[in-house]
């Protein structure tokens, strides 16, 4: 190893703890989740805008009404719940009832949000951001919370690192595991789930096993999974300010990490040459970002 490499490691975790990666799991759930949920809070996405792909506009709120402690005598915004979402699975009905047991964890749908206790106003979950001009369930499948859970796999690219060896910020040699989503944009493999567990990414850890053992045997690929499964660390939870949010219905994101010292860094994934579409690819911002949840 070149004597050099300790350093570049210390300096690689300085900068990736600066990011809110690799610091303890405790500090950086807490760090990254408390910066997301700050730029979250005012609803500025989801609010004085078109609803996503309907010709819905909502009801005009300004910033010094968004919090339901404030009165709004004027507020009536239009109801709009979808009778089906592009998600898949169970969709609520567009009408709430008790059934649906809102601020609690039944029948394996998790309604409970990471801040706390929500008012429930007329049978309806009010959207702890507050108001956002748009009431009912949107596009989003469930009442209350939709809970978005992202899988975060980073690597060095050590030819980078070979020729750039301590210059610049490590973030630099760093990439990230990423699929292209419907709009052809590259972001973190992520899905809709009814509760922000790890053990909803089962299905795709099992997908990415068929494809590493691709390139190597199903023993070595089963070895990494169950690597991962045991080592990855929840890195953010938070309230998210996304463009489907209504007054009853909302996202929140939870991201969980697993670092490249589990091997499956050494796997040269490109969009070419895995039918999951994968490819490694740079960071052009700390993969914590508020808009690397979008």
């Amino acid at each position: 190893m070149h004597p050099s490499m300790d350093l570049l490691g210390r300096k690689l975790l300085s900068s990736l703890a600066s990011a809110g990666i690799y610091c303890s799991a405790e500090n950086a759930n807490r760090l990254v989740s408390k910066r997301l949920h700050k730029k979250a809070k005012m609803n500025c996405s989801c609010r004085n805008c078109v609803y996503p792909f309907t010709m819905i506009e909502r009801q005009y709120v300004p910033d010094d009404l968004v919090a339901w402690e404030k009165p709004f005598p004027d507020y009536d915004p239009i109801e709009y719940s979808s009778a089906s979402t592009e998600y898949g699975g169970q969709v609520d009905p567009t009408t709430p009832s008790a059934e649906l047991h809102f601020n609690e964890f039944v029948d394996c749908v998790d309604r409970r949000s990471c801040t706390g206790d929500y008012m429930i106003l007329n049978g309806r979950p009010l959207n702890p951001a507050g108001r956002t001009g748009l009431s009912g369930r949107g596009a989003l499948r469930r009442w209350g919370p939709n809970h978005r859970v992202f899988l975060l796999f980073t690597r060095l690219n050590m030819v980078e690192v070979s020729y750039n060896l301590l210059q610049g910020d490590a973030l630099e040699f760093t990439e990230f595991l990423s699929v292209q989503d419907e709009s052809g944009n590259w972001c973190f493999p992520n899905v809709f789930a009814d509760k922000p567990d790890f053990d909803i990414s089962h299905d795709f850890l099992q997908k990415l096993k068929l494809e590493m053992a691709q390139k190597s045997t199903n023993e070595e690929a089963e070895k990494i999974i169950q690597k991962l499964k045991k080592h990855h660390v929840q890195v953010a939870r938070s309230y998210y300010d996304d463009a489907r949010n209504t007054d009853n219905a909302w996202v929140e994101v939870v991201a969980y990490e697993f670092g490249h010292r589990h091997n499956i860094g050494r796997f040269d994934f490109e969009s070419g040459n895995n039918s999951m579409h994968l490819q490694w690819r740079h960071l052009e911002r700390s993969p914590l970002d508020y808009d690397s949840f979008r």
